[in-house]
Order: structure tokens, then sequence, then C-alpha cells
């Protein structure tokens, strides 16, 4: 089934994107700020008061994901990332510009190392070196150069210097050099390559970083520094105490030289080095960025934040944020609080009010791989764990945690390691009964569930289900029934467990099955499932959406806009019976009209990342939260739950103004099934509107009407009504 494509805007936004921004990967510095590029972001980190603050593409940047950050001569920012794009900030108009580096094979290219020169920008790729005029058009690739000499051809550049008029280039294949002015660098014999077989001196190859010291050029190296001598076009180790250690960063200030060596950071000065502090740098050995600033301090990159040398100590830097930037599972609790499931990453809370994340103590408080999430009606916080069975966070504000596993629970673990217990995922019913899906469990059974006093009920092959395949990836209760998706191709699809409301009485249960060869669902691998408000099941495969016709058994298909999926990873029903569609490559909706919106991608919005794992709506807020595999967005949209009563209706904005365009108000907290009628003055009704939480300003012939002050009436199927005011003007 393919519904059509919108004909009328939704009105969605702002975006607001939150991520983990401590895997730094370099620095700039411009404007009094030193900027950070992490997998996060970028962070603009003010060195006297050490705030902060991070742009993600919900704010303009091209990429999340950065590999590497430069400032030029104008103190302009440019940000290369990972999803091929070139980002230009310009601070004093808080303007991005973007520019996409797609190959010819349509394939984004990493941007590893940006180097500024004049009017020009170096740019080591992951396919050669691309040289990008600044200056021309507003900014354009001029070329890239694919093979340097003798190295082979596309192999990646990670660093670049310029020593005059010669460009140098590091790659895991030696370093190479070229006139910057030879006007035809596309030939790979316009280079001259340097490597460990070409018997120059350069005994490991694999080169990470590269450096102009005292008018010496170092390459960095994974074994050590090596120093060009030019007279003879040789190399030879720098220093003996750098023969050694992963090189993957160097800088210099004046006649001191700062570089990683085997045991952490080394500062080497003429005749004499000395290590720094300890032989680790916030746990780490590996530095992806060191960096100087004006006022002579030195930064250092790592994986887990980054630090500030404070000439005996490090100053550490980890801002706060999520604990990773992977999210399995949400659930919004009843005061908009965000929980999460953050995979290996643990598990966190944002709070909405104070801007503030909680993460949680991996060994006393929430231990193992979070998989899953669920808040039941005492506001207990229910999660599931890969390998490490279940556990609740009591309370509204969680100061004790109570672990489920074999020694307590039915909870059973896989065949032959009974420990290792997969629940892969959680959920509570109306009643307050919790539900765990007990994946591949040795004994075969798929449900475990504790009800409200604390006793346990199993489901398994004794009650019909399937003891082969019991991969649960997801379970939805829906009053009495409990429906579960399987996640084996060729498995049993989806099922209808229906408990009738007693756990313990078996003798009324019923289940039912549902797959791809008997009942035309989309592909038997069920990656995620909702009922929506009209009652009808929406499930999300591994190869599209499908939706359950409950009269005649079997399941249609609904063709996802281009690009979106194939796999549907989360289905999230909001209060107008919206269905928003999370796939691996971005956001859908489906209104209750049966049109489609977006999709929404990170190209075309402030979405994260595209690949979507799962979602939550808060209908207090309007919030819609998404959680990806690169951080945790929120949407806003004007879309709020049933108002009760009616007089809590509200018209927003008010007044509506009407451009040439034509405008919108909404009325937020309309019921599913309420009429709205809009009447003028006089009395004359101007529009009536079913099923529709907004008017465009347009009588029922499509005209826009004048200014003025207009009447509504909201009626619902109980026969309750409600007047209220609105304002007209136009501006045209």
């Amino acid at each position: 089934m393919i519904f059509a494509p919108a004909t009328r805007a939704l009105v969605v936004g702002p975006w607001k994107n939150f991520t983990n921004t401590n895997d730094v990967r370099g620095f700039a510095y411009a404007n009094g700020f030193l900027w950070v590029a992490s997998a996060g972001g970028l962070v603009k980190f003010n060195p006297v008061t050490n705030s902060r603050e991070v742009f993600t593409n919900a704010e303009g940047l091209g990429g999340n994901f950065l590999l590497s950050v430069a400032a030029d001569a104008k103190g302009n920012l440019w940000m290369g990332a990972d999803n091929g794009t070139l980002t230009k900030y310009e601070p004093g108009q808080n303007r991005f510009t973007i520019f996409p580096f797609i190959d010819r094979d349509n394939r984004a290219l990493k941007l590893l190392a940006i180097l500024p020169d004049s009017d020009r920008l170096w740019i080591g790729t992951d396919v050669g070196v691309a040289l990008f005029l600044s200056e021309r058009n507003g900014g354009e690739m001029k070329e890239i150069y694919r093979q340097l000499d003798s190295i082979n051809i596309e192999t990646p550049v990670r660093a670049l210097t310029l020593i005059r008029d010669t460009i140098w280039a590091a790659t895991p294949q030696g370093v190479a050099r070229a006139f910057k002015g030879n006007a035809n660098l596309l030939n790979p014999s316009n280079w001259k390559s340097f490597r460990k077989n070409s018997s120059v001196g350069l005994t490991n190859e694999d080169c990470y970083s590269l450096l102009v010291f005292q008018d010496t050029l170092l390459v960095g190296t994974s074994g050590g520094v090596f120093a060009y001598l030019p007279d003879s076009s040789r190399f030879r180790v720098y220093r003996s105490h750098l023969a050694s250690g992963f090189i993957a960063s160097m800088v210099s200030s004046g006649d001191t030289l700062y570089s990683p060596w085997q045991f952490g950071l080394v500062q080497t000065i003429p005749g004499n080095y000395s290590d720094m502090a300890s032989d680790t740098v916030n746990g780490s050995r590996i530095f992806p960025a060191l960096f100087i600033t004006p006022q002579a301090e030195l930064f250092i990159a790592t994986s887990n934040g980054f630090a500030r040398w404070k000439q005996t100590f490090y100053e550490i830097y980890r801002p706060p944020g999520p604990p990773g930037n992977y999210f399995d599972d949400l659930a919004v609790d009843a005061r908009g609080r965000v929980w999460c499931a953050n995979d290996i990453y643990g598990a966190s809370m944002f709070d909405v009010d104070s801007s503030k994340w909680t993460v949680f103590d991996m060994v006393s408080q929430l231990v193992g791989q979070a998989w899953g999430i669920d808040i039941d009606q005492a506001d207990n916080k229910w999660y599931s764990f890969w390998g490490g069975g279940a556990t609740v966070a009591w309370g509204s504000a969680p100061d004790s945690f109570f672990r489920f596993d074999t020694l307590n629970s039915p909870l059973v673990g896989i065949p032959g390691f009974n420990f290792y217990i997969l629940v892969t995922d959680v959920a509570v019913d109306y009643q307050g009964n919790v539900w765990f899906a007990n994946s591949v469990a040795a004994n075969g059974q798929t449900l475990v569930v504790r009800d409200t006093n604390g006793s346990f009920e199993v489901f398994g092959p004794s009650d019909g289900f399937v003891a082969v395949e019991n991969d649960v990836v997801a379970v939805h209760p829906n009053g009495n029934h409990i429906w579960i998706a399987f996640k084996p191709s060729g498995g049993p699809g989806v099922a209808d467990f229906n408990f009738n409301g007693t756990l313990s009485d078996r003798s009324d249960d019923t289940l039912a099955y549902y797959n791809k060869d008997n009942n035309f669902l989309l592909a038997d691998r069920v990656t995620a499932i909702a009922v929506d408000r009209r009652g009808v099941l929406w499930a999300g495969t591994g190869l599209g959406l499908s939706r359950f016709n409950a009269d005649f058994q079997f399941f249609e298909t609904i063709n996802l806009p281009q690009p979106l999926g194939p796999q549907v990873n989360s289905i999230v029903v909001d209060p107008r019976n919206n269905k928003w569609i999370g796939t691996t490559r971005g956001l859908a909706v489906i209104t209750e009209e049966e049109e489609f919106f977006g999709p929404f991608m990170p190209e075309n919005s402030g979405l994260v990342s595209p690949l979507i794992n799962d979602m939550d709506f808060d209908p207090k807020t309007g919030y819609l939260w998404i959680g990806t595999t690169g951080g945790l967005s929120r949407l806003s949209t004007q879309v709020l739950e049933d108002a009760a009563p009616l007089s809590k209706v509200e018209a927003f904005p008010n007044p509506l103004f009407l451009r040439d365009g034509g405008g919108r108000v909404y009325f937020r907290g309309l019921p599913l099934d309420a009429t709205l009628h809009i009447y003028n003055v006089a009395g004359e009704e101007v529009r009536s509107l079913k099923n529709s939480d907004f008017w465009d300003g347009r009588n029922s012939k499509g005209e826009l009407v004048a200014s003025g002050v207009y009447l509504f009436l909201v009626a619902n199927s109980n026969g309750e009504r409600f007047t209220g005011k609105l304002a007209v003007i136009r501006q045209f």
C-alpha cells in the first residue's frame, strides 16, 4: 500500500541534540576560544571560564562525528566529518556553510586532516589529498590527488603540513611531498614518496603525524619519530627516547617538543627530555591531537575527554552528557525525564528541567549492557540487559537498585552459560505487571512476568510458544494482549498472546502467530511493533513496514518514502494517532489521515544520526525523543495529550498571522475524534474540520480569510463543547 505524500506541511521543530563529546579528535583556536572536534560535534570551550557550548547538525554543522578541525587566518573554523561534509563556521555571523565531499562512486569521503593555506585548504581524505579553494565562488573543490608517487592509489592521508612551498602528506604507506604550485598534481610522478622499502631510513612507514620543528620535518609513526634530512633526502630516528611509541600527534612551543612516547607524554628540549607527570593521561596512552594555544597552554585529546597540562598535573575535562552516543531504548517518565539504555555504555537519565545528565554506576547500580527500559505506574524504572538479566531502580529518584538473575528469579541463561541471561526487552502492562523477554533461554521459555506482588510466572513451550529460535526483539502490551516481535529470519514473526487479565489462570489464555507465509507479513524478522489509537497493529521488519488487517487476518505492506529503510527499528504513536517510523536511514510520519511526512534525515533536518534504535513521545510537552547510534535527538511538535476538560484546548499561535503563503493555528490538546468549527463574529460558519488539530486560515472555498476576530467551537464524541476566540491578522 502506498500512502500519499503530504500535501500540507507538518510544522515540527526546533530540533535539539544531546551527544557525548568526550571522544576528541582535534583542536583549533580562534576568537579567544578553543574549538574541540569530537565524535559528538563541535565544542566551543572558554579556557578562562571553562564554559562550553556544543554545536551539532541541529545548529548547522554538516556532520557530528568530526575527524578534523582548523582555523584560517580570518578566524573562520573548518570542520571535516566522517559523513563527507566540510563545514565552514563564521563565528561573527554565527553562520554555517556545508560543502559535501562525495566521491565518484557516490561514497562520502572521510575528511581526516585540514590545513589552511591562504585562499585554499589542503584536506587529507581517505582516498588522498583534496585541494579546496575557499575563496572561489564561496568555496569549491578543485581536485583530489589519489596517487602520490609509489604510494598505492587512494591511500588515506592522515596528516598534512607545509614547509615553505612544499606540501607533505602522511599515510599508512609512508610520506609524500610535492611542490604546491605545480599545475598538475594529478600526475603521480609530480609527487615524491618515501617508503620503508626505498632504503631512505624510514623504518616504519605507518605515518600518523607531521610537524615542522626547528626547521626540521618530524614524522610521527606507529613506532616512533623520524626526522627528515633534506641534504640527503633520508630519514633517521629523531631522538633515542622517541624510537618507539604510537605518535598520533606532536606539537611544539619554542624549543620544546611535546609528543607521546611509550610512557605517556614527554617534553623534549635540546639535550634533554622529561616525562610529564604520569604514564597515562586520563587513562590513555593514545592522543589523537596535541595543541598549544597562543597563551602557551598545552591541550591533550583523548577518547575520554581532553586535558590541560598544568606544569605538574593534568586538568581533565569531561563535558557533562550521556555516557555514550549509542541509545538502544528510551522511556519518558511522568516528570518528563528521559531514561536511557545506552548499550555497552550502561544507563543514564536526562532531566529536562535542569538540563542535567545522571550516568549510573555500572558496578554498583545498573550493571551490564543496557538493552531496554520501561517505567511502571509507581515510577519504578525497569532495565533489561544483554547477558546481565534485569534491574529495577526503585522510585522517582532512585537510590536503591535490585538485580534479577538466575538466583532470585525464573530468568534462565543461554545454553551452556546459565548465568549469561539475555533479557532483550522489558515492558509494563496496564495492571503494572512487568514482562521480560527471556531470549534464547536454555529451557526454551519466552516470557517471564513479575506481578505487582513480586510473584513470577513463566510462559514457554508448554503454553504453546515455539521452543526454538525464541529470540525476542520487542514486547508490546496492549490491554490483555501481549504482542511479541521475533528476530530470526524464517522464525515465528509476530505473536499475539492474550492472558485475559489473569497471569496464573492459563485456561483462558490464547496464542496466535502471524508470519510471512501465512499472513503476508513483509518479513519474519520483526524489529518493531506498536498498536495505534485505533487498535491497529503496526510491525516493522528488516524489509520494511507492515500493517495488520484484523478483519482478514493479513498484513498490508506500507511503502516507505525513499530513501528510508528498509529496516524499521521503532514505531511510536502520538495522541493524534500519528505514527512516527524510525528506520536505519531516518524518520517519517504517517498521519491519522494516512499522509506521509518526511523523510527526516541528518542531511535535511536536525536528526543527529540516520540509524534510529528507539523513540518515545512525551504527550505533556509534545517532544519526540529519538535514540540513535550517534546521540539523542529531541523534536518539538505541536501534538499534546487530550485536553480534559475541553476548556483546556489551546489555540496557538494566537493571533494567527496570515502571510502570502498562508499560515496555521494549532489547537493543542484537541481529542482525536473531536470536531472543530470556525465562525466569524456574525455567527457564520467559516470552516468545519474533522480529525485535524489545526486550521490553515482558509474558508470552505480554500480562500484566506480576512483579518478579524473568530470563534472556534470544539465538540467531542460525548457531546461536550467548548468555545474560544482567536484573532487573525493578514500581513499582505
